[in-house]
């Protein structure tokens, strides 16, 4: 067994090589303060490429698309993104489910369904071609699918000169936490890095990337469950200078010192707001803030995923200014334009317990909130906040 774990510490660290070093935490505040002070990642890496803002594009909930023979028709040109993928539905014009391709240009045929279905496709334009068994594909007719909450995390890497390697197994995709707790064992990591389940929160696919200021630099595909777990495919970037180790944290940013060409100032007013305890089943969340220069600006909204209060407390904030939050408690929910000013989305009541919420596979205690652009990122803000219930029963 030990030989083993050694084996796979040397093999992921040839395939990092050097890029990691270092562990993270940050400070939030209290939902009362307007904003608190905390350790910033501020400088971008001009080695990489910025990642994309989110598209505006809206589009259905659904995909409806009906099969003429193999002819189709579609009910929209644009698809919106969900917590766990992209829904589409199938069916000939007789009402029986229908199979069609998803083709992405040059790369063909993407995916194959049947009747309802989600599908994890990434943002961007498709065709669809209904299939005939005897046929093949008709006519294929182009739909785009957008992605405005930010749901879709891309596993590729942000550096235009990245590589990989591909494995070839075909076990079960590991769940995020179990990822992410199995790569912190194999990587070492630097102060301020994030690992975040990449794809959609609502369809865990095994990759894991690793987010350093603000570019994805490397990503792994984990596979298995329990204690067979395994990294099956990688993808990192070459270790450009800007990425060497630091001794001491980057300068406090402050909303006050905040300019046109420095990070963005932390959100203001943040709120969270949910109908729980109302007798409805779906509970729809809405969180909001104000971003007093928001051009060019996301906001992103993470989930602390412990609670921090004091053991053996009662009635204390489980996320408070001075919180020190472990990154392995940090998961990066969506990035939204500063200027929407609000974003939602909900989830199926049932016993949680004393978290807060829900969002996809993740129980969160707490909702925070930082302001991101080019030029860096501001402190945490907190939105919402569980509370403490020492010996409490759910």
């Amino acid at each position: 067994m030990g030989a083993n774990l050694t084996a796979k510490r040397l093999l992921v660290g040839l395939i990092v090589t050097f890029l990691l070093t270092g562990c993270a935490a940050a400070a939030t505040r209290s939902p009362s303060a307007t904003a608190a002070a905390t350790t910033s990642v501020a400088v971008a890496t001009p080695a990489l490429t910025p990642t994309p803002t989110p598209t505006p594009i809206v589009g259905a909930a659904v995909l409806t698309i009906t099969c003429d023979g193999t002819a189709a028709r579609l009910d929209a040109t644009a698809v919106r993104t969900m917590p766990d993928g992209v829904h589409v539905d199938a069916s000939a014009t007789d009402g029986a489910p229908a199979t069609v391709d998803v083709l992405a240009g040059d790369e063909g045929v993407v995916a194959t369904t049947r009747g309802a279905a989600a599908l994890v496709l990434a943002p961007g334009p498709y065709h669809v071609a209904c299939l005939d068994p005897a046929e093949g594909d008709g006519p294929a007719v182009s739909f785009v699918i957008g992605d405005p909450d930010g749901l879709w995390k891309s596993s590729d890497t942000t550096c235009a000169d990245g590589s990989g390697t591909a494995g070839s197994g075909d076990g079960p995709p590991a769940s995020p936490a179990a990822a992410i707790a199995y790569l912190r064992t194999l990587v070492p990591l630097r102060q301020y890095d994030i690992l975040e389940p990449a794809g959609y929160p609502g369809a865990p696919s095994g990759w894991i990337r690793l987010v350093r200021d603000g570019q994805v630099v490397a990503s792994w595909q984990v596979q298995g469950t329990g204690d067979a777990l395994r990294v099956n495919s990688t993808r990192t970037c070459p270790q450009p200078t800007s990425l060497t180790p630091t001794q001491s944290p980057p300068p406090t940013s402050s909303p006050e010192q905040s300019t046109p060409f420095g990070p963005p100032a932390a959100p203001t007013g943040a709120t969270y707001h949910d109908d729980r305890f109302t007798g409805l089943k779906d509970v729809t969340v809405t969180v909001a803030w104000n971003e007093a220069s928001p051009n060019g600006v996301s906001i992103w909204v993470y989930a602390v995923t412990e609670c921090l209060a004091p053991a053996g407390s009662s009635r204390v904030d489980c996320v408070t200014e001075g919180s020190k939050i472990p990154a392995s408690a940090l998961v990066v929910l969506r990035k939204v334009p500063a200027a929407a000013g609000t974003t939602a989305w909900t989830f199926t009541d049932y016993n949680i317990g004393g978290a807060l919420g829900v969002y996809g596979p993740v129980e969160y205690y707490a909702i925070i909130l930082r302001a991101v652009s080019k030029a860096g990122q501001s402190p945490f803000v907190v939105a919402g906040t569980a509370q403490s219930c020492y010996q409490c029963t759910y």
